[in-house]
């Protein structure tokens, strides 16, 4: 997703001033990727109102600074199964993973590619056991230490909002941070 804000000098742009509409000065439109007419934006002029403007209208999670919230990367219409797969006994897992793995093909943009971490996450704690998201956790904090790069820092510490989320307990906290682990690796590191 790229978000371009732009100024421009009224007097140089009379024909774009008329086509959309501009008739008072400071005038904020939306131009999404289908709407060549653009959507006013009506909300408040300070930073956060704008941010939460263009968030919502872009499906991003970021904070007024441009860094990830604690909502990021989260596929909320996933929770449920989530639970379900970590509260099963080994056997039932398969049968709920099918159901992630469905729920997972319906969906569309972003949430489908984080919504194949989820995927992917599962599948290795079904072959490497609960244990596994334990020794992920501690791994990504000793990546975390080991990190000079303020953008890696800050893609590794992007999983937050994943491992420590609201709506589930310990164990989602845990297969969140695989989750994010194995992504960040695929991009960072070579495994």
């Amino acid at each position: 997703m790229f978000v371009l804000s732009s100024m421009f000098t009224a007097s140089l742009i009379i024909i774009y001033l008329c086509r959309y509409g501009v008739s008072g000065f400071p005038t904020l439109k939306f131009f999404p990727k289908r709407n060549k007419a653009g959507e006013d934006y009506d909300g408040g002029r300070d930073l956060d109102d704008f941010v939460k403007f263009i968030n919502e209208k872009c499906g991003t999670s970021r904070d007024p600074k441009g860094h990830l919230t604690s909502e990021a990367r989260l596929v909320p219409s996933l929770n449920p199964l989530v639970k379900e797969f970590l509260n099963v006994v080994d056997d039932k897992r398969k049968e709920v993973l099918s159901k992630i793995e469905e729920d997972v093909a319906k969906l569309s943009g972003s949430a489908a590619k984080h919504g194949k971490i989820y995927v992917t996450a599962a599948k290795k704690i079904m072959d490497k056991g609960s244990d596994y998201t334990k020794k992920e956790t501690e791994r990504l904090h000793r990546m975390l230490e080991k990190v000079d790069s303020k953008f890696t820092q800050q893609e590794l510490l992007a999983c937050k909002p994943i491992l420590t989320p609201k709506w589930v307990g310990l164990r989602v906290v845990k297969i969140m941070m695989l989750l994010v682990s194995l992504v960040l690796l695929s991009f960072h590191f070579k495994v």
